[in-house]
Formats: structure tokens, sequence, C-alpha cells
């Protein structure tokens, strides 16, 4: 992950409210139906902190990690709360501390060689977790040149079948929900049920 293009891109993202915006209302919708009560969560790559917010208005008890010193300044201007500054390949928290772990948005797709870490990165998640894993997807199986104000940034892409093949290689007992297009892509949704194996 390229620590300076998300520190540069940090301010531009912290003030465009509208970036994403449908998105994350399909995402808060997302959350709402998944996450119990009395759960603490862990926003795995909370950037700017909306996931965050959004969670602990619902009086949820939520932790953000991000890798952009930056984007974790800008999340507690925002709101003040718990936030880390740490890498989603070697997260730096006890086995099965959270709930669950949602990882929302470009998050995964933004890791630098993310097509070697991406076993590692969910690995990771499912360690630090005891029920539920929420990881957002970008389709199309490419990587795609985003922008953000001037600076650009690089998002790989899966298929729907790349992300059920290596989910399934980990035991993971999973489903998949297709959710909004945006741009010339579109998210779709991993669902990882940890408490039940497969």
């Amino acid at each position: 992950m390229k620590e300076n293009v998300w520190d540069k891109i940090a301010n531009i993202y912290a003030k465009k409210k509208y970036f994403g915006r449908s998105l994350f209302e399909e995402e808060k919708k997302i959350l709402n139906k998944l996450i119990k009560k009395d759960e603490l969560i862990l926003d795995a790559g909370c950037g700017a902190g909306r996931h965050v917010r959004f969670l602990s208005s619902k009086g949820f008890s939520v932790v953000g990690l991000d890798y952009s010193k930056k984007m974790i300044f800008n999340a507690k201007k925002l709101m003040n709360g718990l936030y880390v500054i740490g890498d989603i390949r070697e997260l730096p928290f006890k086995d099965s501390v959270f709930d669950t772990t949602i990882c929302l948005g470009n998050t995964i797709g933004s890791v630098e060689d993310v097509e070697i870490f991406l076993e590692k990165i969910i690995n990771e998640m499912k360690r630090v977790t005891k029920n539920n894993l929420i990881i957002e997807f970008r389709s199309n199986g490419k990587k795609e040149i985003r922008r953000i104000g001037n600076k650009k940034y690089e998002v790989k892409t899966w298929k729907i079948e790349e992300v059920k093949n290596i989910l399934s290689s980990l035991n993971l007992k999973f489903k998949i929900i297709k959710g909004k297009m945006l741009a010339n892509s579109y998210f779709f949704y991993a669902l990882c049920d940890l408490k039940n194996k497969k």
C-alpha cells in the first residue's frame, strides 16, 4: 500500500463528502442487516472514518484502522474515537478480539501487491475476528486507475469467481451479494460466517 499516495489524497478525501455517496447508502443497509447490537467492530481500512461514524451513531463500539497517518488524523478530527495506524496485511491485534470485521470501499483493491497478499489479508482479518467478515470488492478483474482531485491511485478489481475460489481455498463459509454499479464496474460483498465452519 503506497502510504504517500493516501497521505496526499487524505485531505481532499476528508473534505469531499460526496465520494461514493450512493455506494455508502448501500453499505449502510448491509451493515444495518448484518451487525448485531453489542458487537465490537473493526473497520479495516477506515480512511476518513465514515463507517466508524455511522456505526458509532448506531451505538456500536468500533475501532478504525488505516495505513495512512493523514487519513487517521482526518478521521479523528471528524469524530473522536479509537483509531489505529496499521497495515491490514499484519493487523496489530490479538486473536479473536472483534466480533465483526468490515473492509469496505476500495480498501482491498488499493493494497500494494494485493494479488500476492490477498489470502494473508483475509487470514489476518479472520484471525482477529470471532463471528463475521464483511469484505467489499470491486468487480471486472483488472486494475483501474482512479482519481481523487488531481491525484491518481490504482485499484485492483476481481471477478466474482476469483473471489469465490480464494474464499473456498481458505475454508470459509460465505455468500456473495452483488451490489451497485459505479462507473464501469460494480461492487460485491463477501459475507463470511466464522462461527459456522464450512
